[in-house]
């Protein structure tokens, strides 16, 4: 048994070795950025200096298999004890996985210069050589070194300082000393993440993460259904976004960057991934980082968690999808006219229809324009009282962006659309006006003759389709849908001074978006039925709040920037998934 699982973990990383083929370079001493105080010691610092080029540390057995057991616990998937029990007995003094330390850190490490070697804490050593000799045949070779050989192969062990690496080359460094940066980065690590494991990647080739890159897009790319109308221009931003993380990339070396990935149980929360790139303060990577330093935001009132969807994103934080703005708008409205020609036959129709989106789109563009990138959208889907959106922008001066619309109606009507001259009478000026934000208001009837007038109805709830506009001083605003006006008043309201906030948030909730959905009828018999099971298994807690948080900040020390994404997922997330997939069995 025991060998089987040392064998089975080195064939894995040996292969990963392979793929990667890692080169060495050179890296100076770098720190990382402490974790959050809830989830690392205080001041822990990870030193990277001469470390392997792949680390990865599980901070124990212990730790490990409590944690699993709180999660178990928290999903009510109590069969899966059987496995950590299991696990447990196996682990004991006297199992066949005995005499390993439980209350230490395991490691892995790939490295030219090192090998690749999986690192394991003794305890005592004389149960392991036992239970070794019962398994299989254990060589001592030279200075505390060994091969352990079975019917499927063999390995070479080192013992030093209560630790074994256990490696598939005789001949790798690793075998002949533990280079004591190895020991420290997989102890530095442990620390860092109080259950779960983190993986440190300070040596990494640019090509290699380009590859990496390449091959992250196509996955996306194959991923999402882009056959849809505005499909061009979301392929248009997955490649900004791809060529904006390629160009960071070619600093990677040159600037000595370190890589972070924790994974971490939190037996009161869930799960979070927390994923770090850290570098010294002089370089020009950290340049780039230090102008997303002072982020803050004035939207907290847009950014609602207990909405169905809520995005945030702060005045410094600019996104890939703001870069290159003019060719995004111009995509975007060309995909428009191409919709419009495609939907009418009627020429004057249809030019009539291009003035607007092209007046539209002009209007949408100034505003990014001239936006602090400081955005937040916020939607609330309520299958019993519609859908709506609420969303806003900050920017230089709304007061032009809100002249230009008006000019825009009024040159229409005066030019004679009665299309134009419909929307105005169903228009309403200062509906409302909170926080010295004036709101208007336009209202048109659903078409029953649209082929989508059903699903617009399911939607919204109401044949009519309210618009609210808001305008301040430097905030633009929009809310379409139900409850449009209120929505947009309840946000506004809300909305206060600047306050610190993360670059990049979101924040989803599972059960409200599944209700919704639920409700077009959209699913199959079977699948309602599998559904309805699915609710029922669930009870209470399928309408309880599922929050899913995003995050993306930046953190800076005396001797470290780092920009830092953070991904929680509670336990009513998990259980959420675990319950979908027992019944799709």
């Amino acid at each position: 048994m025991i060998s089987y699982v040392l064998a089975t973990v080195l064939s894995v990383f040996s292969l990963i070795a392979q793929a990667q083929d890692v080169q060495p370079s050179a890296v100076s001493e770098t720190k990382e950025a402490p974790a959050q105080a809830s989830d690392a010691h205080p001041g822990t610092i990870l030193e990277v200096k001469d470390a392997p080029a792949l680390t990865i540390s599980v901070r124990s057995a212990n730790a490990a298999l409590k944690a699993a057991d709180a999660t178990i616990s928290k999903i009510s998937e109590t069969s899966l004890k059987l496995y950590t029990g299991v696990l447990r007995l196996y682990l004991s003094k006297n199992g066949p996985l005995g005499g390993f330390d439980l209350d230490k850190p395991i490691g892995l490490i790939i490295d030219p210069q090192y090998g690749a070697a999986a690192v394991f804490p003794v305890q005592n050593w004389e149960t392991i050589q036992k239970n070794l000799s019962k398994e299989g045949t254990l060589t001592p070779l030279e200075d505390n070194r060994f091969k352990f050989t079975q019917n499927d192969g063999e390995v070479f062990l080192l013992l030093q300082d209560n630790w074994l690496a256990v490696s598939m080359d005789s001949g790798s460094a690793i075998l002949k000393a533990i280079p004591q940066p190895c020991l420290d980065s997989i102890q530095q690590l442990s620390k860092i993440y109080l259950v779960g494991a983190a993986v440190n990647s300070s040596r990494m080739t640019t090509q290699q993460l380009n590859d990496l890159l390449q091959m992250f897009q196509s996955q996306l790319e194959d991923g999402l259904s882009l056959e849809g109308a505005l499909s061009d221009v979301f392929k248009k931003q997955i490649q900004t976004l791809t060529d904006s993380i390629s160009q960071s990339l070619k600093r990677y070396q040159k600037d000595h960057l370190t890589f972070l990935l924790g994974l971490n149980f939190n037996p009161q929360f869930g799960f979070k991934l927390d994923v770090t790139l850290c570098t010294d303060p002089n370089t020009e990577t950290a340049k780039q980082f230090s102008q997303y330093k002072s982020s803050t935001t004035r939207l907290a009132g847009f950014y609602n968690p207990s909405s169905a969807a809520a995005l945030s994103v702060s005045s410094q934080g600019r996104l890939a999808i703001f870069n290159n703005q003019q060719e995004t708008f111009n995509a975007l409205q060309n995909e428009i006219n191409k919709q419009i020609e495609k939907k009418y036959t009627d020429e004057r129709k249809q030019n009539e229809l291009k003035r607007f989106a092209d007046a539209l789109t002009a209007i949408v563009a100034k505003t990014f324009s001239d936006s602090s990138n400081e955005t937040a959208v916020t939607i609330y889907a309520q299958p019993d009282s519609g859908a709506t959106v609420v969303a806003a922008v900050f920017c230089k001066d709304a007061k032009e962006i809100e002249n230009m619309l008006f000019d825009f109606i009024k040159n229409e009507i005066l030019s004679g659309s009665k299309t134009m001259f419909s929307c105005y009478n169903g228009s309403k000026r200062n509906a409302a006006i909170v926080n010295d934000v004036k709101i208007h208001t336009l209202t048109f009837t659903l078409s029953k003759e649209d082929k989508n007038y059903e699903l617009w109805r399911k939607l919204l709830n109401s044949d009519d389709v309210v618009i609210a506009f808001g305008f301040g001083k430097n905030i633009v605003c929009i809310s379409v849908g139900a409850d449009s006006l209120n929505q947009l008043k309840a946000a506004l309201e809300k909305t206060g001074t600047a306050q610190p906030s993360p670059i990049f948030q979101y924040n989803v909730q599972y059960g409200t978006l599944a209700r919704f959905i639920e409700s077009y009828n959209l699913l199959t018999e079977n699948e309602a039925e599998q559904f309805a099971k699915f609710k029922k298994t669930m009870g209470k807690q399928f309408n309880a709040p599922c929050q899913k948080a995003s995050v993306l900040f930046v953190d800076q020390t005396p001797s470290a920037c780092a920009i830092r994404y953070q991904e929680e997922i509670p336990f009513d997330v998990i259980k959420f998934v675990t319950k979908y997939m027992k019944l799709g069995e």
